[in-house]
């Protein structure tokens, strides 16, 4: 049996592991809480901000000084990166649970409490709960 050739090895495409995955995720949501973004966290761990974006998306495994580097800058522990990760064939968390962890998510946030007023806090509310209820349709 003829084996493939490097050029055509090179060419597959393999899909990411779960656990390099979600730990990626929490890359990501650690680096957003802590107001990092990928180009800040990146120069402070001496790389480029193309391999943080490897990380995050589970594309480019970590060791474990990276992850120990990666935890003192965002200011979480190391353990924090692999919580609830005892299963690795267990799928990503709820959507609400995978939401929480988004940039938009985080600037939902961010521009939410920058209103003070509780009357504006309902309209924005009243807003976006019209316009889920019409599937996102306009309101």
């Amino acid at each position: 049996m003829q084996q493939p050739d490097r050029k055509t090895m090179l060419n597959k495409t393999k899909a990411p592991n779960l656990i390099d995955m979600l730990v990626g995720t929490r890359i990501r949501t650690a680096r957003i809480r802590t107001g990092l973004s990928q180009e800040k966290l990146a120069k402070a761990c001496a790389i480029t901000f193309q391999q943080i974006q490897k990380y995050e998306k589970g594309t480019s495994r970590l060791s474990v000084s990276r992850m120990s580097q990666i935890a003192a800058k965002t200011g979480y522990p190391v353990s924090w990166f692999f919580e609830d990760i005892d299963q690795p064939d267990t799928p990503p968390k709820d959507e609400t649970t995978l939401f929480l962890q988004s940039s938009e998510a985080h600037k939902l946030a961010k521009a939410w409490l920058r209103l003070k007023n509780q009357s504006s806090r309902h309209a924005v509310y009243t807003v976006i709960d019209a316009l889920a209820t019409n599937g996102g349709d306009e309101i």
